[in-house]
């Protein structure tokens, strides 16, 4: 969570251990809270994610925008942003074909149009849930951190930018190794071996 005269910004992890793995379950947290194991996701796993701004309760904010910067190696999964019920700030516009697609970070813009520019009250709080989907195994043979960093900006009434920043971490696990174990199943269909069996007597014409 980060801060400041401007607002606050807090961006939250569901563990990988959650069972079932879905986004709207209990017990978010913070990265730094979490086990390496709790952090860790592999190719093709969903991590989910919680996004929340507390605007100023000082005065109102203009033209407000969110942007989440997904992490390396993965994916946007389409249709997965959903506003939570502690949401109070309007949403004006989310670019979900462009984040689908891959060709923009998922960007929120916030506020109601008010003489050409968009509004949120004071003390507007923005939350909103969001998945990605793991799509590139590290390239090393251990996890590799990677970093989600979520922006807000905007500005008060005076003019005075208003601009907050926070980032939780993930692990992306490497491709597992893979090996390959051969034995004799059985012969001439008879009463199957266990597993990697090996040195059985074979005689020609034997199957």
């Amino acid at each position: 969570t980060i801060t400041s005269g401007g607002g606050s910004i807090d961006k939250t992890l569901l563990p990988s251990t959650t069972a079932p793995y879905v986004c709207n379950s209990p017990g978010y947290a913070q990265s730094a809270d979490l086990t390496t194991a709790q952090q860790t996701f592999h190719v093709g796993d969903r991590i989910c994610f919680t996004l929340r701004v507390d605007f100023p309760t000082g005065s109102a904010t203009r033209n407000p925008v969110v942007t989440d910067f997904l992490p390396p190696g993965t994916r946007y999964e389409a249709g997965s942003m959903a506003i939570t019920g502690n949401d109070t700030a309007a949403v004006a516009n989310f670019n979900e074909a462009a984040a689908a697609a891959g060709t923009a970070s998922p960007t929120w813009t916030l506020g109601t149009s008010t003489s050409g520019a968009l509004y949120l009250p004071r003390g507007a709080v923005f939350e909103a849930r969001i998945a990605v989907i793991v799509t590139t195994a590290a390239p090393t043979r251990v996890g590799q951190i990677s970093g989600n960093l979520m922006k807000a900006r905007g500005e008060n009434t005076a003019g005075q930018a208003i601009s907050l920043r926070d980032r939780e971490d993930v692990i992306i696990a490497p491709t597992p190794d893979v090996g390959i174990t051969k034995g004799v199943a059985n012969v001439n269909c008879g009463t199957a071996n266990p597993p990697n069996t090996d040195n059985v007597t074979v005689r020609e014409g034997d199957v």
